[in-house]
């Protein structure tokens, strides 16, 4: 599962992955002291350079729901990097919800702005 760019233009960054990534995959990067989660939109091999989105509020992502997980209009979302899915009990934050998405109602997906 992944994330996926919805509308918006995503501030894109340099970034250079000890593994590689899959477009779609979140990644977890210290800066500051704190973690904060990038987007990468193309496969990067291994120690390549590549580019990644970079938390800026200018772009929303479409992002699986995790079971049991659900967000309002406004609440922060926390994605489970594992998984690729957003949980409202994850541990890094990913942004903010746009919409109303619950998975026990049915939802598949949450639409949340990158930023944080």
């Amino acid at each position: 599962m992944a994330a996926e760019l919805y509308h918006g233009d995503p501030l894109m960054i340099d970034y250079t992955p000890a593994s590689a990534v899959t477009a779609g995959d979140m990644i977890g990067v210290i800066v500051g002291g704190a973690r904060t989660v990038w987007v990468a939109h193309r496969d990067i091999a291994a120690t390549e350079l590549g580019a990644v989105a970079y938390p800026s509020g200018t772009a929303v992502y479409k992002i699986p729901l995790k079971t049991g997980s659900g967000f309002a209009i406004g609440d922060p979302v926390n994605v489970d990097l594992a998984t690729g899915e957003a949980d409202s009990a994850g541990a890094d934050l990913f942004g903010t919800s746009v919409i109303v998405a619950d998975q026990t109602a049915g939802d598949t997906f949450v639409y949340a702005v990158h930023n944080t």
